[in-house]
């Protein structure tokens, strides 16, 4: 065997035991389930059942939590070749992981970084990275890197910034721009990735030219404009704006220096890890501000002595892109997660390689000290403890249950984690388990609105309806714009006979939050029984349009354009399409459904379609058991055969079903 071949061999041997670390470190997520946020994301996510979902996800700004449609098609690919199994989702975020990790190793190696490989490896496996890899909804986290470090690849050969020869090209520096938009499409934290080219370019060259800037410009005008649109959605469509993002500028500053020192130190020492860090108090005389703050200096001061003294630009510019990737971040804008705690650990992932690859060059001079086998028994130690470490943290995200339950050990003054874990116990049917933890999020904080009216839906569910009134009001005085105060509010007054007021929070609900879907649903439900059917269909519109598709209310308003007999109700074609909607959410055969299709098709007189329908749904609700059904679609089957469709002076509302 040639030298080359033997060299391609090890190092194919080498892609397939990192892979193979990868995947086994990560072992408890191959089987995970959905987690917080995931269900917005995929699991209750209508855009992922359809071509105009598609359409929707990259032509609207709010169709989806966030505008990142690169995240979205992803996730509309694999629904198409796995439904919502959520084992597929995660092993997809694994692969991106371990392609990234890769792609890390081929850059150091292209820029003749010592201890490449260590690098690697020391990513791979770092706990740090389990909230990236193991969480569904990260998914921003790992694809954006990878589209980040094939732009890094492809700028590395257009500057020449491994050693040879640069190749200024345009379709190679459009390639790179393109590159660079999937990534920002993905997770505009990579809109510092320019500034990142830049230092790279100094740390190579030791000057930075005009010539290195110009070609960047439209790397940088397209970040800017990203990141200014992700901070007007993160403050008008997330949420991020209000009293828990009410910093001054002086306040930032002294958060930025905790959060950076926060950080570097989980990459040291990344234990404990948690989903919700405790969120400290921002002031002058807290002593780990001025510890954070002497060891950012110490670090910085560190690197430049280095650059002055032994021409060693390497340590200082890996401090600055550590730096300046976490720069978004470290407080100065206002993001969501912030409500809970200033940090978390899948804000470093896209920064991680930076200090990683600082310390890894660090423990590589050191090894190379000591003798061989002393070397190759510390490395594999170092790295047996944080792959280890990433396998137990990693089961904490198998479910919500556990990933809230582990939370709460370790920091057991997380509300949101006791509210969450309440509200799972809650959809469980355990309400003894679920006011356990909703008392104890109030019990941290007093004023919360979320347990609150979470209580009030327990007292509702027991029958305390007065109790229940109590709760829901006192979450309107902690948060008088609390939508789903006001919703839940509204259940109980229709239960206590109080329609009018019910309508009034309703509509102040829908008001408040107009993507609100629930609330449209039952503020369609109370316009029903209230026999304004007119008013009934205009709110299942609202309730139904996308992205705030719920399925029980596209069958409502099927029905109700199908069957009704007002002219101002009554519209077949719109029937018909909501009818067709509405089976792309329920199970296949769903004789409701196609009960509805039925009507939708009768209405426009295609009665052979009708019959055929109506047939299917017989001999499902028979199946089913449902009797009630089953008399209802002989009747319709009826009409059909004398070429009538059924047509209702009060339509029957398929589910008038209030929700919460």
């Amino acid at each position: 065997m040639t030298d080359l071949k033997r060299q391609r061999t090890w190092a194919l041997l080498a892609m397939a035991g990192l892979l193979a670390a990868v995947f086994l470190s990560y072992q408890p997520v191959w089987t995970a389930g959905f987690i917080w946020d995931d269900d917005a994301y995929v699991l209750h996510n209508p855009h992922l059942a359809t071509e105009a979902g598609l359409r929707e996800i990259w032509t609207s700004f709010t169709a989806t939590p966030q505008f990142y449609p690169m995240v979205f098609t992803s996730y509309w690919i694999e629904y198409q070749l796995w439904g919502l199994h959520p084992s597929g989702y995660h092993l997809v975020n694994l692969a991106f992981h371990a392609l990234n990790v890769l792609l890390l190793f081929g850059l150091l190696r292209r820029w003749n970084v010592r201890g490449a490989w260590i690098a690697a490896l020391l990513f791979a496996l770092h706990p740090v990275c389990v909230e990236s890899v193991a969480w569904i909804t990260e998914r921003k986290n790992t694809l954006s890197l990878f589209f980040a470090l094939l732009t890094l690849q492809a700028w590395t050969s257009y500057a020449g910034l491994d050693g040879k020869p640069e190749r200024r090209s345009n379709a190679l520096a459009l390639g790179a721009l393109l590159l660079f938009l999937a990534a920002l499409l993905s997770k505009t934290v990579t809109s510092t990735l320019p500034a990142v080219i830049l230092v790279l370019i100094y740390w190579k060259r030791g000057r930075i030219r005009l010539r290195d800037g110009l070609p960047l410009i439209p790397m940088f005008l397209a970040g800017i404009g990203f990141g200014l649109l992700t901070a007007w959605l993160e403050a008008t469509h997330v949420g991020a704006s209000g009293q828990d993002w009410s910093l001054s500028l002086p306040d930032r500053f002294l958060l930025a220096i905790r959060v950076a020192a926060f950080y570097a130190w989980k990459v040291v020492l990344p234990t404990p890890l948690m989903f919700f860090y405790p969120r400290w108090e921002i002031h002058l005389a807290d002593p780990w501000l001025w510890i954070s703050l002497a060891g950012l200096l110490t670090a910085l001061s560190a690197t430049i002595v280095a650059v002055i003294r032994h021409q060693q630009r390497g340590p200082l510019a890996a401090l600055l892109i550590y730096l300046g990737v976490l720069f978004p971040a470290l407080g100065f804008f206002n993001v969501y997660p912030m409500r809970y705690s200033w940090v978390a650990d899948h804000f470093q992932y896209h920064a991680l390689p930076a200090l990683l690859a600082l310390i890894a060059a660090g423990l590589s001079l050191g090894l190379a000290k000591l003798n061989r086998h002393a070397a190759h028994a510390l490395l594999v130690s170092l790295l047996t403890l944080l792959a280890m470490g990433t396998y137990m943290h990693s089961r904490a995200f198998t479910s919500a249950e556990a990933l809230w339950l582990d939370t709460i050990r370790k920091n057991d003054q997380a509300w949101m984690a006791h509210n969450n874990l309440g509200y799972d116990y809650y959809h469980q049917n355990l309400l003894d388990h679920a006011e356990v933890h909703y008392i104890a999020a109030l019990t941290i904080k007093d004023d919360l609105p979320e347990p609150l009216t979470n209580l009030g839906l327990i007292r509702m569910d027991q029958g305390r309806l007065e109790e229940a009134l109590e709760f829901h009001r006192a979450a309107l005085v902690a948060d008088p714009g609390y939508a789903e105060a006001h919703n839940n509010l509204a259940l109980v007054l229709i239960q206590t006979g109080q329609m009018e007021a019910a309508l009034d929070h309703l509509l102040q609900a829908v008001a408040l939050k107009p993507e609100f879907s629930h609330a449209y649903r039952n503020l369609g439900n109370l316009y029903y029984v209230k026999g304004r059917h007119d008013d009934a269909v205009a709110a299942y519109r609202k309730a139904v349009r996308p992205p705030f598709i719920d399925p029980p209310t596209v069958n409502n308003l099927a029905w109700l354009l199908a069957t009704s007999a007002d002219p101002r109700v009554r519209n077949s074609r719109d029937a018909l399409f909501y009818a067709k909607l509405n089976m792309d959410f329920q199970p296949p055969g769903d004789p409701g459904a196609l009960d509805t299709l039925a009507a939708a098709y009768a209405s426009l007189g295609n009665f052979k379609q009708a019959i055929q329908l109506a047939e299917q749904a017989k001999k499902q609700a028979y199946d089913a058991g449902n009797k009630e059904l089953f008399r209802a679609i002989q009747t319709h089957l009826g009409n059909y055969r004398t070429g009538r469709p059924v047509i209702e002076a009060v339509p029957q509302a398929r589910s008038t079903e209030i929700v919460p």
